[in-house]
């Protein structure tokens, strides 16, 4: 699986090599690094992802779980209201379940916004 995921990274890095303004490239091989076990690099690329499409709901759900196992807590909350916000349900679930202490602030953000 490890061989797999490195050529698929490979793979990627050469699309983006030629198309670096697509958040959909960045946001797969960013997948491919979580699955590699990479955070540092997945959060990157998920960063990249938002940069480019800043209603892409899949980058913010996949970043707020890789920030989470850093325990950058409350940036993982906020990404996880946000892919709540674009649709994903499951990130809600978690939102309300793992962010209660940081609810408050996380609300005030968003409703400035």
């Amino acid at each position: 699986m490890r061989t797999y995921l490195k050529s698929q990274i490979k793979h990627m890095d050469k699309y983006l090599a030629q198309d670096s303004l697509n958040p959909k490239a960045f946001l797969q091989r960013g997948i491919y690094y979580t699955q590699l076990g990479a955070q540092v690099k997945a959060i990157k690329d998920y960063d990249k992802t938002i940069e480019l499409d800043s209603l892409e709901p899949v980058a913010y759900y996949n970043r707020g779980i890789a920030k989470g196992r850093f325990r950058y807590t409350l940036d993982a909350c906020f990404d996880l209201k946000r892919a709540n916000q674009l649709g994903i349900k499951e990130a809600g679930d978690i939102y309300k379940s793992y962010c209660r202490l940081y609810h408050t602030q996380i609300e005030k953000k968003f409703v400035t916004k």
